[in-house]
């Protein structure tokens, strides 16, 4: 009799055991991407909407742009840990989601990305890698 009995058991079990362990890695690393892209389209919603009230305000029929951003974010499953109002009227937001942060800014173009992106007219519209003017 040799003495490999049951070995085949033992190795099995290891083999068992580390594919549990990348298993159990690879659902991590997800939970984590899927947290980073829940905090960015957090962030930029609630940026959009703090720029959008901002706005308002500037009209006279706003509020706080922070509040409004800290509402966005909560109902996109985020929490905000930073709202700064630009003078420019823009609106820069920091967002967590699980693990992950992000931050983004809205708010009304400026004569500088006009020049950059060779507009001569405030009114334009983006659509992908194109540039098209209303």
């Amino acid at each position: 009799m040799t003495r490999d009995r049951g070995s085949a058991t033992v190795l099995a079990v290891a083999l068992l055991a580390v594919a549990v362990a990348m298993g159990l890695v690879v659902a991590g690393l997800a939970g984590l991407a899927a947290d980073r892209a829940t905090a960015r389209s957090a962030a930029d919603l609630a940026a959009l909407a703090g720029a959008y009230e901002q706005r308002r305000l500037l009209d006279g029929s706003g509020g706080d742009p922070c509040a409004v951003a800290d509402r966005a974010a909560a109902a996109n499953a985020a929490e905000l840990t930073g709202c700064r109002v630009w003078g420019d009227g823009s609106v820069q937001v920091t967002v967590a989601s699980g693990r992950g942060k992000a931050s983004a800014r809205a708010g009304p173009e400026s004569e500088e990305v006009r020049r950059r992106l060779g507009l001569r007219e405030p009114n334009h519209r983006r659509t992908g890698s194109a540039l098209r003017r209303n």
